[in-house]
């Protein structure tokens, strides 16, 4: 490709960003082949169209909730101390701007399948692009300020040329725009696909060496040249070149680290992911520099730096979202053990103390007073909004368990059922092992047992419904597919033992093999099955 002065391109980028957009997409426009911006296409991909025939692929990336104020609490930056003036890890949040209709709760939102090319920046230059050698080459040498008019370009014609093809919030069209740095850290660690310690881990799942999922610096990657998108596999979200090729523009400023938070001058822009000639050594999700707007020859252009997009949804999109959110900002606080009619005042400041708080400032004359104990009442609506978050987290893990204990006892079961099949045969061998093998599985019952008693003990009905369906929601995500068959048997097992208020082994262990023999085992096991435990 030809050298073209900077002087004149970023003259020339600026007169397209300004072109009439409406008159870029004509009817006779020839469709681009699918190879031109969805090389690897996959099951989920939203496409939009684009003027001159292009388009752009989107990938969903499922945030689990259980309403419209739950959040994500995900662990980002790295432990490495060399870098954590600027990585170190903390905690952040996120969440989706759609509802997903298929679970509720979950929410999503979309985020570039690939980095945004040369001919699909250039369609709305005013004149369409040619695919040649550069249909599938990341744009780089851009400005922030080009890529937000670019996204505003977009955004425009598919409001006039292709509204429909929007995801919509409550009858809203989403909009594109850069990720948040949440946003990109989230999708490119494999967000609910991976588990937890995979998440915080350098770099996401990789079943083959590096240079099958990342374009970085050397002979063996990208020969320290950029590399056309979609040649390599993609991330546990189905997103390709999210680590290395082109460094990635974000939405945020750079700011450095406070060891556990963000320091407080905001400075230039955040490019994120790595390049073309990051070494293999220094490759990592956590990795972010700064991109000041501006250097000695005017906006600043990076021949490593480019961007991908996400389609994103306003937070209040209607009144009845406003009412609704306001409903569940008044919930976050809320103590689940609510003051029963009559209790002493100990009790009602201990179940509701913000309740005994408003009682106390309503009585106090005194506006000063009033103002302390307002300023007293949100630092503890904070502490236990906190609090509530660490309760839903804590019972999560513990619903977790018990979900993998259910899987492990199914399995174990079955294991000596198929021991039991044999012995009936005579074989001296697995008479021999049985007695073993059942006290193990009787063993797992009673840590099982002692799992729902904590659950029971420790979470009101309400928590456990609200974070078994978040559970759910990430097991599917994960592909946990033992796990989340044992959802409705944990279900049924805290029903009744709710109910009854025991659950004794023996019980559990007979409606383990009833279950598995009504599903199947009984044609493998009839001897087993027929003599029951």
């Amino acid at each position: 490709m030809a050298c073209i002065p900077r002087a004149i391109l970023a003259g020339a980028l600026a007169t397209m960003l300004h072109l009439a957009w409406s008159g870029t997409a004509l009817a006779g426009d020839a469709p681009w082949p699918a190879d031109a911006f969805n090389p690897q296409a996959a099951e989920g991909d939203l496409v939009l169209p684009m003027p001159c025939g292009g388009a752009m692929t989107f990938r969903p990336v499922i945030v689990p909730g259980k309403d419209i104020l739950d959040d994500r609490r995900i662990m980002v930056g790295t432990l490495e101390e060399d870098v954590g003036f600027k990585e170190n890890q903390r905690a952040e949040y996120i969440a989706g701007g759609f509802s997903d209709k298929k679970s509720n709760g979950q929410r999503l939102y979309y985020i570039g399948k690939y980095e945004v090319t040369v001919p699909q920046f250039a369609s709305f230059s005013g004149t369409c692009p040619k695919l040649d050698d550069n249909a599938r080459q990341p744009k780089t040498n851009v400005t922030w300020t080009e890529v937000m008019g670019f996204a505003d370009a977009y955004n425009q014609w598919l409001r006039a040329k292709a509204t429909g093809k929007l995801p919509e919030e409550e009858g809203l069209p989403g909009f594109l725009r850069l990720p948040t740095e949440d946003e990109w850290d989230y999708a490119a660690r494999g967000g609910s696909r991976v588990s937890d310690a995979d998440f915080s881990a350098r770099l996401f799942p990789m079943a083959e060496p590096m240079a099958a999922y990342v374009q970085y610096g050397g002979p063996d990657s990208s020969n320290n040249e950029l590399q056309w998108v979609g040649l390599l596999k993609p991330n546990p979200l189905g997103i390709h070149d999210i680590l290395g090729n082109a460094g990635e523009l974000v939405f945020d400023l750079f700011r450095l680290s406070r060891v556990t938070r963000p320091h407080g001058q905001a400075g230039g822009y955040v490019v994120r992911g790595g390049d073309y000639l990051t070494s293999q050594s220094a490759m990592r999700t956590s990795a972010r520099d700064e991109f000041p707007p501006y250097d000695a020859e005017g906006p600043r252009r990076q021949p490593t730096v480019g961007f991908r997009l996400v389609i994103a949804a306003p937070v209040l999109p209607t009144p009845g979202r406003v009412k609704a959110v306001q409903a569940a900002w008044h919930d976050l606080p809320a103590d689940v053990a609510a003051a029963v009619k009559g209790a002493s005042l100990p009790e009602v400041a201990q179940n509701d103390p913000l309740k005994e708080l408003d009682n106390l400032s309503g009585a106090v004359a005194d506006p000063a007073l009033q103002k302390r104990l307002q300023e007293l009442r949100n630092v503890m609506a904070g502490s236990i909004a906190t609090r509530n978050e660490q309760r839903d987290r804590a019972a999560r893990a513990t619903l977790n368990l018990a979900t993998y204990l259910a899987a492990n006892l199914r399995f174990d079961t079955q294991k000596v059922l198929a021991i039991e099949e044999v012995a009936a045969l005579g074989n001296a061998q697995s008479k021999e092992r049985l007695p073993n093998d059942i006290a193990a599985l009787r063993a797992g019952m009673d840590y099982y047992r002692n799992t729902l008693r904590l659950l029971i003990n420790d979470y009101p009905p309400k928590i456990r419904a609200d974070q078994l369906r978040v559970l759910e929601q990430e097991l599917k995500q994960s592909g946990a597919n033992n796990q989340l068959a044992a959802i409705s048997i944990v279900r049924d097992h805290l029903t009744d033992l709710e109910k009854a208020g025991e659950l004794p082994s023996d019980r559990l262990e007979t409606q383990f093999r009833k279950d598995l023999c009504r599903n199947g085992a009984a044609t493998r096991y009839p001897t087993a099955c027929k003599a029951g435990p």
